[in-house]
């Protein structure tokens, strides 16, 4: 990636700049867009002169404050406005996907296991892996259909190693409705409605045991 230094008011930012120091690896962009500005000071922001069409933002919120986190997003939101640029956002946080994003690709262990349009991952999601990152979110105040406070749910098990092939469904170890043959097939990802696609052959027996 090529970066060069500047004077703000150069590039007709008029002295405005996210203070990056603490994430100025954190935002990748194409080749020959990311400008450091004032970098005596370390702050920088993507400068898109090439005029991308696409924009890659790779964590771009990881272990920062809500108010950096939040300058971030609305710098994010000014680029593709002021230039029309797609952007592909990575992230393991949900409330960003849910703020920033369009449509989803759920991976897991290298692989994509769902896909659909954010509203439609979140109200009714379609691989027992996004069900489980939606339901381990805490919840103020949570309580059960019988009315009691329940505990924070977690996915049991850990993420299988890729040093050697994968049989089956990746996350059939640790899926609570895995049978036989997710252990020893792997499942395509199929369109299950129309925009919405999962990998997971046990997928209708999840959505009628997460509506009884």
């Amino acid at each position: 990636m090529q970066q060069k230094t500047c004077d703000p008011a150069a590039n007709g930012q008029n002295g405005k700049a996210v203070f990056g120091d603490t994430f100025k690896n954190q935002l990748s962009v194409t080749p020959k867009s990311f400008t450091v500005l004032n970098p005596t000071t370390c702050r920088c922001c993507p400068i898109p002169t090439c005029e991308p069409s696409v924009l890659i933002a790779d964590e771009p919120t990881t272990a920062l404050d809500v108010t950096i986190q939040a300058q971030i997003l609305d710098l994010m939101r000014e680029l593709k406005q002021r230039t029309g640029a797609a952007i592909v956002l990575i992230t393991h946080d949900l409330g960003v996907v849910a703020e920033m994003a369009q449509r989803v690709v759920v991976m897991y262990a290298g692989r994509k296991v769902e896909e659909a349009p954010v509203a439609a991952l979140f109200a009714r999601p379609r691989h027992p892996y996004t069900r489980g990152l939606l339901d381990s979110i805490p919840t103020l105040g949570a309580v059960s259909k019988r009315g009691v406070m329940t505990r924070l749910t977690e996915i049991a098990g850990t993420v299988p190693s890729l040093a050697e092939p994968i049989v089956g469904c990746a996350f059939a170890p640790r899926c609570a409705y895995a049978t036989a043959r997710c252990q020893n097939e792997y499942p395509p990802l199929e369109e299950k409605v129309p925009g919405h696609h999962a990998a997971c052959w046990e997928s209708e027996r999840m959505l009628a045991e997460a509506v009884a």
